[in-house]
Protein backbone atom coordinates (compact mmCIF):
# COMPACT_ATOMS: atom_id res chain seq x y z
CA UNK A 1 0.00 0.00 0.00
CA UNK A 2 1.19 3.46 -0.60
CA UNK A 3 2.03 5.90 1.85
CA UNK A 4 -0.62 8.89 1.66
CA UNK A 5 0.65 12.51 0.61
CA UNK A 6 1.07 15.03 3.11
CA UNK A 7 -1.53 17.57 1.56
CA UNK A 8 -4.27 14.55 1.40
CA UNK A 9 -3.77 13.86 5.17
CA UNK A 10 -4.32 17.44 6.10
CA UNK A 11 -7.47 17.89 3.56
CA UNK A 12 -8.60 14.16 5.02
CA UNK A 13 -8.54 15.45 8.62
CA UNK A 14 -10.09 19.00 8.17
CA UNK A 15 -13.09 17.46 6.24
CA UNK A 16 -13.70 15.02 9.34
CA UNK A 17 -13.49 18.07 11.75
CA UNK A 18 -15.96 19.87 9.16
CA UNK A 19 -18.31 16.96 8.89
CA UNK A 20 -18.30 16.31 12.84
CA UNK A 21 -19.03 20.23 13.14
CA UNK A 22 -21.84 19.56 10.63
CA UNK A 23 -23.71 16.84 12.74
CA UNK A 24 -23.16 19.04 15.83
CA UNK A 25 -24.85 21.36 14.07
CA UNK A 26 -27.93 19.31 12.99
CA UNK A 27 -27.92 17.47 16.54
CA UNK A 28 -28.03 21.14 17.88
CA UNK A 29 -30.65 22.38 15.55
CA UNK A 30 -33.14 19.21 16.06
CA UNK A 31 -32.78 19.59 19.94
CA UNK A 32 -33.23 23.59 19.65
CA UNK A 33 -36.92 22.78 17.56
CA UNK A 34 -37.78 20.10 20.59
CA UNK A 35 -37.03 22.63 23.16
CA UNK A 36 -39.50 25.33 21.18
CA UNK A 37 -41.80 22.66 20.17
CA UNK A 38 -42.19 21.61 23.72
CA UNK A 39 -42.74 25.56 24.54
CA UNK A 40 -46.09 26.18 21.85
CA UNK A 41 -46.92 22.63 23.72
CA UNK A 42 -46.95 24.54 26.99
CA UNK A 43 -48.73 27.43 25.64
CA UNK A 44 -51.47 25.76 23.87
CA UNK A 45 -52.09 23.97 26.88
CA UNK A 46 -52.41 26.91 28.90
CA UNK A 47 -54.47 28.15 26.37
CA UNK A 48 -56.95 25.27 25.33
CA UNK A 49 -59.86 24.53 28.22
CA UNK A 50 -59.80 21.59 30.70
CA UNK A 51 -62.05 19.48 28.97
CA UNK A 52 -60.56 19.82 25.43
CA UNK A 53 -59.94 17.00 22.92
CA UNK A 54 -57.10 18.95 21.37
CA UNK A 55 -55.63 19.13 24.93
CA UNK A 56 -55.94 15.05 25.71
CA UNK A 57 -54.85 14.40 22.30
CA UNK A 58 -51.38 16.81 21.73
CA UNK A 59 -48.45 14.56 22.09
CA UNK A 60 -44.28 15.52 21.46
CA UNK A 61 -42.40 13.11 19.47
CA UNK A 62 -38.72 13.21 19.45
CA UNK A 63 -38.14 10.14 16.94
CA UNK A 64 -34.48 9.34 16.99
CA UNK A 65 -33.70 9.61 13.13
CA UNK A 66 -36.53 12.07 12.67
CA UNK A 67 -37.47 15.69 13.29
CA UNK A 68 -39.42 16.38 16.06
CA UNK A 69 -43.14 16.62 15.62
CA UNK A 70 -45.97 18.21 17.70
CA UNK A 71 -48.75 15.81 17.31
CA UNK A 72 -52.55 18.12 17.55
CA UNK A 73 -54.57 14.79 16.93
CA UNK A 74 -54.47 12.26 14.30
CA UNK A 75 -54.48 14.11 11.58
CA UNK A 76 -52.63 17.55 12.36
CA UNK A 77 -49.56 18.22 13.85
CA UNK A 78 -47.03 21.34 13.99
CA UNK A 79 -43.20 20.90 12.91
CA UNK A 80 -39.98 23.13 12.95
CA UNK A 81 -39.41 24.52 8.83
CA UNK A 82 -35.39 23.50 7.06
CA UNK A 83 -34.80 26.93 8.69
CA UNK A 84 -35.10 25.95 11.81
CA UNK A 85 -37.45 29.08 12.94
CA UNK A 86 -40.52 29.19 11.63
CA UNK A 87 -43.32 26.55 12.77
CA UNK A 88 -45.12 24.90 10.20
CA UNK A 89 -48.78 23.28 11.13
CA UNK A 90 -49.74 20.60 8.73
CA UNK A 91 -52.29 18.37 7.87
CA UNK A 92 -51.92 14.60 6.99
CA UNK A 93 -54.29 13.10 4.44
CA UNK A 94 -54.19 9.39 2.75
CA UNK A 95 -51.68 10.68 -0.14
CA UNK A 96 -49.64 13.40 1.25
CA UNK A 97 -49.33 16.04 3.37
CA UNK A 98 -50.72 19.55 2.76
CA UNK A 99 -49.23 22.67 4.59
CA UNK A 100 -51.95 24.64 6.86
CA UNK A 101 -49.82 27.62 8.32
CA UNK A 102 -45.99 28.63 8.37
CA UNK A 103 -45.50 31.12 11.51
CA UNK A 104 -42.49 32.30 12.89
CA UNK A 105 -43.27 33.66 16.80
CA UNK A 106 -44.60 30.88 19.23
CA UNK A 107 -47.72 33.46 19.50
CA UNK A 108 -48.78 33.35 16.00
CA UNK A 109 -48.83 29.67 15.81
CA UNK A 110 -50.64 29.62 18.78
CA UNK A 111 -53.11 31.65 17.68
CA UNK A 112 -53.42 29.87 14.49
CA UNK A 113 -53.69 26.52 16.47
CA UNK A 114 -56.57 27.27 18.26
CA UNK A 115 -58.53 29.31 15.29
CA UNK A 116 -58.21 26.38 13.52
CA UNK A 117 -59.57 24.41 16.59
CA UNK A 118 -62.55 26.85 16.85
CA UNK A 119 -63.81 25.59 13.74
CA UNK A 120 -63.48 22.51 14.26
CA UNK A 121 -65.06 22.23 17.57
CA UNK A 122 -67.96 24.64 15.69
CA UNK A 123 -67.94 21.79 12.49
CA UNK A 124 -68.81 18.94 14.79
CA UNK A 125 -71.27 20.80 17.03
CA UNK A 126 -73.09 21.34 13.85
CA UNK A 127 -73.48 17.66 12.74
CA UNK A 128 -76.31 15.52 13.73
CA UNK A 129 -75.58 13.10 16.23
CA UNK A 130 -75.78 9.51 13.95
CA UNK A 131 -78.28 6.93 14.99
CA UNK A 132 -77.00 3.69 16.49
CA UNK A 133 -77.86 0.77 14.10
CA UNK A 134 -79.34 -1.04 17.13
CA UNK A 135 -81.41 2.18 18.05
CA UNK A 136 -85.03 1.36 17.98
CA UNK A 137 -86.28 2.63 15.19
CA UNK A 138 -82.81 3.37 13.99
CA UNK A 139 -82.96 1.84 10.14
CA UNK A 140 -86.66 2.97 9.22
CA UNK A 141 -89.28 3.50 11.67
CA UNK A 142 -91.86 1.30 12.21
CA UNK A 143 -95.81 1.56 13.55
CA UNK A 144 -97.38 -0.42 16.89
CA UNK A 145 -99.70 -1.80 13.92
CA UNK A 146 -97.10 -3.27 11.85
CA UNK A 147 -94.96 -4.56 14.32
CA UNK A 148 -98.08 -6.66 15.48
CA UNK A 149 -98.65 -7.94 11.70
CA UNK A 150 -94.95 -8.86 11.39
CA UNK A 151 -94.70 -10.70 14.95
CA UNK A 152 -98.17 -13.00 14.35
CA UNK A 153 -96.73 -13.34 10.93
CA UNK A 154 -93.35 -14.93 12.12
CA UNK A 155 -95.59 -16.46 14.66
CA UNK A 156 -98.07 -18.03 12.43
CA UNK A 157 -95.01 -19.37 10.22
CA UNK A 158 -93.17 -20.82 13.11
CA UNK A 159 -96.13 -22.92 14.12
CA UNK A 160 -96.95 -23.86 10.52
CA UNK A 161 -92.91 -24.78 10.17
CA UNK A 162 -93.71 -27.07 13.03
CA UNK A 163 -96.42 -28.50 12.17
CA UNK A 164 -95.08 -29.57 9.03
CA UNK A 165 -92.09 -31.54 10.54
CA UNK A 166 -94.13 -33.11 13.16
CA UNK A 167 -96.36 -34.65 10.30
CA UNK A 168 -93.25 -35.65 8.44
CA UNK A 169 -91.93 -36.99 11.55
CA UNK A 170 -95.81 -38.79 11.74
CA UNK A 171 -96.18 -37.80 14.94
CA UNK A 172 -99.05 -35.64 13.89
CA UNK A 173 -101.83 -37.52 11.73
CA UNK A 174 -105.02 -36.11 9.85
Amino acid sequence: MKPAQPGFEAALREARLAEAAHLEAVIRAQDAGALRLDHLRGRLLDSLPADSTLRQSMDLRLPPDFPPRLFLDLSRSVAMATDGRSFVLEEDHEDHRSVLATEVSVEDMVREVLRLEAHRTIQTARKPEPRKAWQWGALHPLTWAQLLYVWLTGFAAGVALLALVAILMKKLGF
